[in-house]
């Protein structure tokens, strides 16, 4: 049977979940090795938060429904994440969804999103839109859409290429399918290509040159660039005609590098500012985005639309503790990229 711990905070002892969060991401709380002696027979998945490890076990496991998931981890990851067991909010939800879930009916599986969205109802919402990142969350999507019951309007932002797969493959999958922005009906559409795996919440937020901090913080960050598997699919998910939304927008040379690697594309297939800006591209959550002028200018270029999230301020003590006072000017800047004329909402 399956082994599954789930690491919470412990307010008592002055922890938060996102200190959990960071001992997973960079610190190695639970190594594969380390799980293999608690339970070196049964697969064990240890969760903190957005990050996690699965022992030697589980690793075995996955890799027989995803042979080329070494190959995707050490890319997608870590280069050592194929061994260490390190997985990140969007290989749980594949687990959840292709292993888990594998053997369950997908009518099961609909009706189960059904009466999550009939909830939303009750609370008075009408339209959601999210990523959908496994084959077999859109399975259960596309039949409630197909058979015409849909609770609530639901715009599908696509990011099945977080499912382990061939990184050659995964690269070029947005230009193989052609541009489907748009297509469904009033209830259940495509919305464009999201990545989560961009820039990334606390505690791997990319400030880069932008906030000083000492090594073992700045080694956290995840910071993109041109060769690394989502900058090259979401490059080529534009130069496709794809629209590109719900990108994690987190910290300020994140966004930067955001704006870089549409420029990236716009040069390779002849796209035009014009296009660009017709298309809608969004971020979102901007923990600690700032208010710079040459991360202001690019986002006003694009037209790009900044979604936060102000009760993110919340982890203001986490950021401030990893990064002192000179986090404060970074903090969740609704009021003034607004004032700069960024496309901004709540």
């Amino acid at each position: 049977s399956d082994l599954v711990v789930r690491v919470g905070a412990t307010p008592a002892e002055g922890v938060s979940q996102i200190k959990v969060q960071a001992w997973f991401a960079k610190e190695d709380l639970e190594s594969a090795k380390r799980l293999h002696a608690v339970a070196p027979q049964n697969p064990a998945f240890v969760v903190g938060g957005i990050r996690g490890n699965i022992n030697s076990a589980a690793l075995k496991e996955v890799k027989k429904l995803f042979p080329d998931y070494d190959a995707y981890v050490r890319q997608a990851i870590e280069p050592d994440a194929d061994v260490t067991g390190e997985i990140s909010a969007l290989d749980q939800a594949t687990i959840e969804w292709e292993i888990w879930y594998r053997n369950q009916p997908l009518e099961m599986l609909a009706e189960m999103l059904r009466r999550e969205m009939l909830e939303a109802a009750a609370h008075g919402m009408t339209t959601f839109s999210s990523r959908l990142d496994t084959a077999r969350i859109v399975d259960a999507y596309t039949l409630l859409a197909r058979e015409k019951r849909m609770p609530i309007r639901f715009q599908m932002l696509y990011e099945v290429h977080v499912e382990p797969d061939n990184p050659d493959f995964i690269r070029k999958f947005y230009k193989k399918t052609g541009n489907l922005t748009g297509v469904g009906d009033d209830y259940f559409w495509i919305g464009g290509v999201a990545s989560e795996r961009w820039d990334t919440s606390y505690p791997m937020p990319c400030l880069g040159p932008d906030v000083p901090a000492p090594q073992r913080i700045k080694s956290r960050e995840l910071c993109l660039k041109s060769g690394d598997i989502f900058w090259d699919t979401l490059r080529n998910a534009i130069e496709g005609g794809w629209r590109i939304a719900g990108i994690h927008g987190i910290g300020s040379h994140g966004a930067r590098l955001f704006v870089q690697m549409i420029d990236e594309a716009m040069k390779n297939a002849n796209i035009s500012q014009e296009e660009i800006r017709s298309r809608r591209i969004t971020i979102e959550h901007a923990d600690v985005l700032g208010k710079l002028p040459d991360v202001v200018a690019g986002l006003k270029r694009h037209g790009i639309t900044v979604s936060s999230n102000p009760w993110r301020l919340l982890r203001y003590p986490d950021y401030s503790a990893d990064y002192g006072e000179k986090i404060d000017r970074f903090m969740v800047p609704v009021k003034s990229l607004l004032d700069q004329g960024v496309r901004s909402e709540e």
